[in-house]
């Protein structure tokens, strides 16, 4: 990883499927997914393939998503999370507007479909989100004290409730709730992605 990386590392959908497909992001170890996983998994169809329809196909959605016609320029600011991105607050606000325990859980299942399919390492991805989260807090601009000590929270709290839903699931469901942040862009640390990351109807046993 290199330097200006690691001093500038963002909650963005960018970062979270370099994850999955960067060994040495954000610090070196074994990857998440074998390299055959990897093969052919760019950034536009990682997240054409595991993002929610509904979330995709609202009316700014379909703006940001769109994948005919010309360079989309939409997809690379929102998935790079640049704050020249003009969309941030109205597509947050379709999407919670249709959020409940149905769409959040929709979106668990895409992410734990991928996870078993691509035959993932739930300890390497562990380590690597808390490494993720620790630079974030340190070097995410956007992002509050409050909400990065809540999401790291909730990596803890998966680890203690594994006897109550399995690995895969936990860790679809806390990708997800990472990924709804990371879309919020600057309203991450806001009052209403406040409330996602609190709800009872989004909790994992609720789902």
């Amino acid at each position: 990883m290199k330097k200006d990386e690691q001093a500038n590392v963002l909650l963005s959908l960018k970062n979270l499927y370099r994850l999955f497909t960067v060994k040495d992001y954000p610090v070196y170890s074994t990857g998440i997914l074998g390299e055959k996983s990897k093969k052919g998994l760019t950034l536009v169809k990682f997240w054409d393939e595991c993002l929610l329809y509904e979330w995709k196909s609202t009316k700014h959605g379909k703006m940001i998503f769109r994948k005919s016609g010309s360079q989309n320029r939409y997809h690379s600011e929102f998935c790079n999370r640049k704050e020249s991105f003009p969309l941030y607050e109205v597509y947050m606000q379709e999407i919670l507007d249709g959020l409940n325990a149905e769409t959040f859980g929709s979106q668990v299942l895409i992410f734990e479909k991928f996870l078993k399919e691509k035959n993932y390492n739930h300890s390497v991805l562990v380590q690597k989100l808390r490494k993720f989260l620790g630079m974030v807090m340190e070097s995410d601009p956007w992002l509050s004290q409050e909400c990065g000590e809540k999401l790291i929270f909730w990596i803890d709290y998966i680890e203690k409730k594994q006897k109550d839903f399995s690995q895969s699931f936990g860790d679809a469901w806390l990708f997800t709730l990472l990924s709804l942040h990371a879309m919020a862009g600057p309203e991450i640390s806001g009052a209403k992605m406040k409330l996602v990351r609190n709800r009872e109807d989004l909790k994992p046993e609720y789902i």
